[in-house]
């Protein structure tokens, strides 16, 4: 989500941030431009995604929520072990999370089984 409401940011906060960045993980992204690249990304595809960026087994997407006056007011996110198979329908379902989408959430939504996550949450 950090990513979403970064691209959003006015460029002296971006400016600060992207100063003092922090490499947390072995896939933080610190190599220099390449932030600015994926605050980029956010514009144009309209959603951010991590891969163990911040912690390891951890992935996830996120979108921002706008006001009526179309400044960003907050994000939503998905985190989950992989992103693999699952990025576009996570984006999607983050995407009518944040209202994004008018017609019912019904159409938007397929119900799936619920199965043990790689964290060893979730159903039994």
């Amino acid at each position: 989500m950090g990513k979403v409401l970064l691209a959003y940011a006015p460029a002296d906060v971006q400016g600060t941030v992207h100063a003092n960045l922090t490499r947390i993980t072995p896939y933080t992204v610190t190599a220099p431009g390449r932030p600015r690249l994926e605050l980029r990304r956010v514009h144009r595809g309209g959603f951010a995604q991590t891969s163990e960026e911040m912690s390891l087994g951890a992935c996830s997407v996120a979108v921002p929520i706008f006001e009526a006056d179309g400044c960003v007011e907050a994000a939503l996110g998905i985190v989950v072990p992989t992103l693999k198979r699952v990025r576009a329908g996570l984006v999607s379902a983050a995407d009518g999370g944040a209202g994004h989408h008018p017609q019912p959430r019904g159409k938007h939504f397929r119900p799936v089984k619920a199965t043990r996550s790689a964290f060893g949450t979730g159903p039994r």
